[in-house]
């Protein structure tokens, strides 16, 4: 007999996971989801958020859209991606992207009434997160998915409390694996990833400036500088006050 039962188990509470359980929850399907940590995203990690993603953040309701154009950089103070020789330095040239170039601005307005944006991983988990529990969703953060075993009828899904050290199971009629590039859902599965691993190497510095001064004339998402062995990336973009930079 399982410790708990539920329609639908998703493993990972990042932007799939809590997406799946948003939609699953405003269709009043049961459904918990699980993070073997104890918090959301909030370092560094993907933020470029395209129409078709904001299509589904209109689906959930116009006020998460509404929530999520609010935290975003918009569309239009997206800039290019530009080249120099570091972010105060000289420009080597630049590269309209990110839709805003006149005719891809075009094809963007013609393709869908939402407007891509720049809203980074750590904005965008909370509102989806939050939606999915606002609406009935359960959740159980440092809990930890270690196996699972599949029949006929559904799957029962061994976890680990990662506060006690306890084990237990759940019983569902479907395991979403939402947890990552490195998904141990998958892996049991036997579903591999293709393609090389570990082409570069990246990190990742927070830190609070004003940088407008820098950039306030040349907004990009991405400012890369090249460097003697390696490039380097650095994201900034410029913004009005009440949105993200």
């Amino acid at each position: 007999m399982a410790d708990i039962t539920t329609d639908v188990l998703v493993v990972g509470s990042g932007p799939a996971g809590s997406a799946t359980a948003a939609l699953l929850a405003s269709c009043v399907v049961e459904v918990l989801v699980i993070n073997r940590y104890r918090w959301l995203a909030n370092t560094p990690r993907a933020h470029i958020t395209n129409q078709r993603t904001m299509e589904v953040l209109r689906d959930l309701g116009p006020e998460v859209e509404s929530e999520a154009m609010k935290h975003a950089t918009h569309q239009e103070l997206m800039g290019n991606n530009v080249f120099c020789e570091s972010l105060t330095g000289e420009e080597l040239g630049r590269m309209q992207s990110w839709g805003t170039a006149p005719a891809s601005k075009a094809r963007h307005q013609l393709a869908s009434p939402c407007e891509m944006n720049d809203l980074p991983q750590t904005f965008m988990e909370p509102i989806l997160f939050g939606t999915a529990c606002r609406r009935g969703a359960q959740s159980r953060m440092s809990t930890e998915y270690l196996s699972h075993v599949q029949d006929d009828e559904g799957v029962t899904t061994t976890c680990r409390d990662r506060l006690t050290g306890k084990d237990f199971t759940v019983r569902s009629k479907y395991l979403v694996g939402a947890d990552g590039g490195n998904s141990l859902v998958a892996e049991h599965l036997g579903l591999p990833f293709e393609g090389r691993m570990g082409v570069g190497g990246s990190m990742n510095i927070l830190f609070r400036a004003d940088l407008s001064k820098y950039v306030a004339h040349r907004p990009s998402v991405l400012s890369p500088a090249p460097m003697s062995a390696a490039s380097a990336w650095a994201s900034c973009v410029w913004s009005d006050p009440g949105t993200n930079g």
